[in-house]
């Protein structure tokens, strides 16, 4: 838990995203994250 200015809010780092964006728990889209933003193969 961060807090600022008497704001509270959960915060991980952008590793942990992309790495839940890969196992995903998050949307692709979800903002955060390292890596560039690369399009998703859809199997044939």
């Amino acid at each position: 838990m961060q807090e600022f200015n008497g704001n509270g809010r959960f915060a991980v780092a952008p590793l942990v995203v992309d790495i839940l964006e890969k196992q995903e728990h998050l949307a692709l889209d979800s903002p955060g994250g390292l890596l560039p933003e690369t399009p998703v193969a859809t199997p044939p």
